[in-house]
């Protein structure tokens, strides 16, 4: 995903209704989220600091919508959350 850094308007003023992808970093203590439209425009940036938070956020995507995770056990049980919504 590549980051562009030219938006008109702030990032936090978007709906992640609007992303067709969401990329995420799966920390320790802290969840990385970042969006594109289908312009590849970065549109939309979180920083969700609980997996109960993380958690309400994945279940409030819009379907359709493709979630980049990178791979490994906890990627996993996070996609496999996904797959059953």
């Amino acid at each position: 995903m590549k980051k562009h850094t030219t938006t008109k308007k702030p990032m936090s003023a978007v709906d992640v209704s609007v992303c067709t992808t969401i990329a995420v970093d799966l920390a320790k203590k802290v969840f990385q989220v970042a969006g594109e439209d289908a312009q590849g425009q970065l549109v939309y940036e979180q920083r969700i600091k609980s997996r109960e938070a993380f958690q309400v956020f994945l279940q409030k995507l819009p379907t359709g919508v493709t979630v980049l995770m990178e791979t490994g056990p906890g990627a996993q049980a996070w996609a496999r959350m996904l797959q059953v919504q």
